[in-house]
């Protein structure tokens, strides 16, 4: 009797202390893998590993750095392709289906470095004639994706299809002023990339040339009408519709269109989404400073996936990274993003 009484109490003990020092952790709803961050170095950390099990995680960017947490463009070739083939290996080993992404741009973007590889131009016209810009194009995009092929890696985040504008930091990695010779040039480099099997991406809707500043520093604003900003969308519109590369957003405000960056905007998100359902939308890096000093890192990862977006780089906040994906319960569900009227 007395050993029964003492069973019950502690029992209830015990339930007492659960209900008051178990809290489940809160949800997050999501509808797909959505999350890609890059790696702090040459090989997968313990950390890493982990992160790469996380349902909400979709894949990497390689994008090695001397000085990591330090946003910006460039950064520091891998030392061979054998240390990339051999990461790349790695990833793929702990979920086949992790998406593999890289800029391998060229000109000061060169993301590997190997005695054997080519020093990689930047796609911009290097002839009088147009057909001879288009098959330098083509070339190029035949080189970058027979090593992307060779390295297992799965997306090109490039063409830059911006237009190039005078004293832009963006225009050094800009094709043209011009968008008929963007879309000519940039879709003679996607075609030979992707007949290597290598998804590629344009970029930085929907249009950064007249943002005149770095964001990824600085909040950058395109005061332009929609008929003029008209002439920096006429490339992406049109490579959309013959290619079946992914789209970035930018996080440039245009400000008569929307107060908030592209990249968060159901403005231009559903622009894209109203005519081309299937296609997939990535923003640029939300550790940038530009249009996100006033959120929360939390808010700059939803905010962006909530507008529409597919998949959300996060790059350069990997401890922060991991503390989010570990204090939340993530659960797959489907999601409704709410629709603008044409």
């Amino acid at each position: 009797m007395a050993l029964g009484k003492r069973l019950v109490g502690i029992m209830t003990l015990s339930l007492i202390l659960i209900y008051f020092f178990y809290q489940p952790l809160p949800k997050k709803y999501f509808q797909q893998p959505w999350i890609i961050f890059d790696l702090k170095g040459l090989e997968l950390s313990a950390q890493e590993i982990e992160m790469l099990q996380h349902p909400a995680v979709a894949g990497i960017i390689l994008n090695h750095s001397k000085t990591y947490g330090q946003p910006h463009i460039g950064g520091s070739p891998y030392p061979s392709l054998k240390s990339v083939k051999t990461l790349v290996s790695q990833i793929k080993s702990i979920r086949q289906e992790l998406l593999v992404m890289i800029d391998y741009e060229g000109g000061r973007i060169q993301r590997i470095s190997d005695p054997i590889l080519p020093n990689i131009p930047i796609l911009k016209p290097k002839y009088d004639l147009i057909s001879d810009n288009l098959a330098h194009a083509k070339q190029l995009g035949h080189t970058v994706g027979q090593i992307l092929k060779l390295l297992d890696i799965d997306c090109l985040l490039g063409p830059v299809v911006d237009q190039d504008i005078d004293q832009h930091p963006l225009a050094y990695r800009a094709i043209s002023q011009d968008p008929e010779i963007i879309y000519q040039m940039a879709q003679a480099y996607i075609q030979a990339v992707q007949s290597h099997g290598i998804q590629t991406t344009l970029k930085h809707y929907p249009g950064l040339g007249h943002a005149m500043v770095d964001t990824h520093t600085h909040t950058g604003h395109d005061p332009r009408a929609f008929a003029d900003i008209s002439q920096s969308l006429q490339p992406f519109e049109r490579l959309i519709d013959c290619t079946n590369s992914m789209i970035m957003t930018s996080h440039g405000i245009f400000d008569q269109i929307d107060s908030q960056p592209a990249s968060q905007s159901r403005y231009w998100i559903e622009r894209i989404k109203r005519h081309h359902k299937t296609l997939k939308i990535i923003s640029d890096d939300v550790s940038m400073q530009g249009a996100f000093n006033h959120l929360s890192f939390e808010e700059r990862l939803e905010n962006t996936y909530a507008a529409g977006s597919d998949f959300v780089i996060c790059m350069h906040r990997q401890d922060q990274l991991y503390e989010y994906l570990t204090q939340y319960q993530f659960i797959m569900k489907e999601r409704n993003i709410r629709k603008i009227e044409p």
